[in-house]
């Protein structure tokens, strides 16, 4: 039976500069404040704001629990999670990626017994960039070269807009590595895609491909989500790699901006009710 995927998009842009003084600082915990104030730069302070009061308010609300209450752990590998179960062999999991001051949350019910979890395949990644030049130097992307295989990256260079070539090839390759727990310790290089959309979603004749195709990475299989958005004039994409066994349904992005006390809940109630 398929089960659905909670996506949530929060929009920081327009959020205060101000941060310390804005409803959602007020709603975050004391340890959670205390990182938040380490930010040098208020859009950056925003996001870490954001991405902690999403994955506490989402968590609160499918148990039926006040957002206090929700406490996170950490995998060895540095990566959070809820350790609530729902059942004896249900859990929820989720993943959280922030840029450009959009936050991307990610959540799905998966099956400790599933036969990805073999191969600890039982978890779900998510990545957003922007199609935003990193250097205002104009051969910068030669500097991450090694990110890709060798036919990718000449794939990329083959686009007429071979920036946005670069940035989908990252955020699928991102997501799959999160999905694993790997971040920065995985080999982005070795990310196998079989994206039959790909070309559409670079050239936007596709915004939305729910199952977009395939990826790899050594023995571990995936099922990858694209999403191309146009948000503030920027162009965003957002890619979430899911086990290979799992189904699920095809719905749309909550997107708010604000996480103000008891919005988010109201939102996710209204828009996920009846699939939960």
């Amino acid at each position: 039976m398929a089960s659905s995927v909670v996506r949530i998009l929060v929009d920081t842009q327009t959020w205060s500069d101000q941060v310390d003084s804005s409803s959602e600082f007020h709603l975050l915990l004391p340890e959670e404040k205390s990182q938040v104030k380490r930010y040098y730069f208020a859009k950056d302070a925003n996001m870490a704001m954001a991405s902690m009061l999403v994955k506490r308010q989402v968590l609160a609300t499918l148990f039926c629990t006040d957002p206090e209450s929700v406490r996170l752990s950490v995998s060895e590998n540095g990566r959070p999670y809820y350790p609530k179960e729902v059942s004896q062999d249900t859990i929820f999991d989720f993943n959280v990626s922030h840029y450009g001051g959009m936050v991307v949350f990610a959540g799905i019910w998966v099956s400790k017994n599933s036969s990805s979890s073999m191969l600890h395949q039982n978890k779900i990644g998510i990545d957003i960039v922007e199609c935003k030049p990193l250097t205002d130097q104009p051969n910068w992307m030669d500097d991450f070269e090694f990110v890709f295989s060798r036919e990718q990256w000449s794939r990329v260079l083959s686009y007429s807009d071979p920036l946005a070539a670069f940035f989908l090839f990252w955020a699928c390759k991102e997501a799959v590595l999160k999905s694993l727990g790997l971040g920065l310790h995985g080999n982005p290089a070795l990310v196998e895609l079989q994206i039959p959309v790909f070309q559409d979603l670079v050239y936007g004749s596709k915004l939305c491909a729910f199952r977009a195709g395939t990826a790899s990475y050594l023995e571990n299989h995936f099922r990858i989500e694209l999403h191309r958005k146009n948000i503030h004039g920027s162009i965003f994409f957002i890619a979430i790699a899911y086990p290979v066994d799992h189904d699920f349904t095809e719905s749309d992005w909550l997107e708010v901006t604000s996480l103000s006390k008891d919005y988010l809940k109201q939102k996710i109630t209204e828009t996920f009710h009846y699939n939960l």
